[in-house]
């Protein structure tokens, strides 16, 4: 309880200064996950649109607070939920540690290493998947450590709802249950293969779910690897358009050097060398079980961007940009863990002294005390700059323009940051996840008049819209452009008046 609410008041904090500085929906996906939530309980067709690339327990957990117009337009309605995830993920990271560990002191320092990273902390006041999977592999990790000890099938039962978790949270999930199956199964000293087996039916039941629902909702069930919207569509269409293709493209030595470059920026180097020695020691000490569970995750982020257009970008190395640089946060509980097994290889005077371990983690942010030295707070807020310029400008516009009932159809998950803003609930909008609604109106607009405005980026591999808004615009003359706001990053953003 001691850690839980030191924990609760340190994310109380973060998210305090997240909500002031106005930076909780910088992240142009953080903005499009708490639109999914709010579409979710305030849409003209009340369609249950839960996702498709994206995986759906962030859009649900997030829902109910959606629903709350204050929270909705500040951001707040995705905090809570995230910042409760925090708590689950401290919880049970620290009973982790003391499980494997044996003590206290162990398991206190690689929570306190955990906690006390600022990029972290900026990530948990955020509507973002990392901490939300960190809580159900914090589950998994305990519920393995403890089903090790005690044999009793229950722990098999939670590691399954936590393999669920993570799995309808993020992809790193699927690539977690063929190891924490071969886990249980080498852990099992009765019942042999029974607890591995049911361990792995529980977890499968997560992706079976999404093919199905990507099958029912696009036809394909692969669509969300393979469908327009994926990485790997928008990748290859950078491709076709003449971008260059990233440096760990199928160079695996590149993608491990970007990776660990990313992780020096999002964790920093002191934490880095500590948990490389813990690592040593961990093995040395024959207390590796959980490091080999928590090294699983940085090893996807390698392979995703090795092999399958996953990039990620820092500013220290070509193209010397911000892009995903929050993969790296997967680093964190591993070097955490580390500091905790180096607590164990300490001589016993020495042990005395452990508390230096965090204090010399987190002396980049001692010697840089800025946010903008935050590395995924830094990414969120220089990509989102131009987006921020035009949400002002269409909100503004619609805010003297608009009028309850006259109805406005998008496509692209940013634009509902307008309305928002605009004080316009999304049941006067029409969008894709208003299904047949959508359709009809999206191929022929000029025809089917149900909406007076449309709010296009003009970036037809973007935004499905803009083929046929220009259409309606030009030929027909069913729709006359009425504002275009013009930015230095992001496509022309259009609204669309009907004659």
């Amino acid at each position: 309880m001691i850690v839980v609410l030191a924990a609760a008041a340190l994310v109380a904090l973060g998210a305090w200064w997240a909500y002031a500085s106005g930076s909780i929906l910088y992240s142009g996906d953080a903005q499009a996950h708490l639109s999914i939530s709010r579409s979710l309980v305030d849409s003209r067709t009340h369609s249950f649109q839960i996702g498709n690339v994206w995986l759906p327990v962030l859009h649900l957990i997030c829902a109910p607070f959606a629903e709350n117009d204050f929270l909705w337009r500040s951001g707040l309605a995705g905090t809570l939920p995230v910042a409760a995830c925090f708590l689950v993920a401290i919880a049970f990271f620290y009973a982790a540690a003391r499980e494997i560990y044996g003590s206290v002191l162990p398991a206190a320092i690689t929570v306190v290493c955990f906690a006390l990273n600022p990029n972290l902390l900026y990530l948990a006041a955020t509507p973002m998947t990392e901490v939300v999977f960190f809580a159900g592999a914090a589950v998994q990790l305990w519920a393995l450590l403890r089903f090790r000890r005690t044999q009793r099938f229950g722990y098999v039962l939670l590691a399954g709802a936590g393999s669920i978790w993570c799995s309808l949270t993020r992809y790193d999930g699927w690539f977690l249950i063929p190891f924490v199956a071969l886990a249980f199964f080498l852990f099992s000293r009765r019942g042999g293969w029974k607890p591995a087996l049911l361990f792995a039916a529980l977890a499968s039941i997560a992706p079976l779910y999404w093919f199905a629902h990507n099958w029912w909702v696009s036809g394909d069930a692969l669509s969300f690897y393979r469908g327009p919207y994926s990485a790997k569509a928008i990748y290859e269409r950078g491709l076709r358009a003449g971008q260059r293709r990233d440096p760990g493209d199928h160079h695996l030595l590149v993608a491990i050097e970007y990776y660990l470059t990313a992780g020096r920026w999002v964790i920093g180097w002191p934490l880095l060398l500590i948990g490389a020695a813990g690592i040593v020691a961990a093995v040395t000490k024959r207390k590796s079980a959980a490091i080999l569970f928590l090294v699983l995750t940085p090893c996807f982020y390698v392979l995703a961007m090795y092999s399958s257009g996953n990039p990620i970008h820092v500013p220290s190395l070509w193209p010397f940009s911000y892009y995903n640089t929050r993969y790296a946060i997967a680093l964190l509980p591993l070097c955490a863990f580390g500091a905790g097994a180096l607590v164990l290889a300490l001589p016993k005077r020495a042990a005395n002294f452990a508390w230096v371990l965090p204090l010399v983690a987190v002396l980049p942010w001692i010697a840089h005390p800025s946010h903008e030295q935050w590395i995924c707070w830094k990414e969120a807020e220089h990509n989102s700059v131009s987006r921020r310029f035009w949400t002002a400008e269409v909100a503004q516009f619609f805010e003297r323009n608009y009028r309850q009932g006259e109805g406005i159809l998008y496509a692209d998950e940013k634009v509902p940051a307008v309305f928002a803003r605009a004080n316009i609930s999304l049941g006067e909008t029409i969008s894709p996840g208003d299904g047949i609604l959508w359709m009809v109106n999206n191929y022929h607009p000029e025809v089917l008049r149900m909406c007076k405005w449309a709010v296009v980026l003009e970036m037809p591999t973007r935004d499905p819209l803009a083929v046929p808004m220009n259409r309606a615009s030009g030929k027909e003359k069913a729709y006359e452009p009425v504002l275009e706001v013009h930015t230095k990053y992001d496509p022309v953003v259009r609204v669309y008046r009907r004659r």
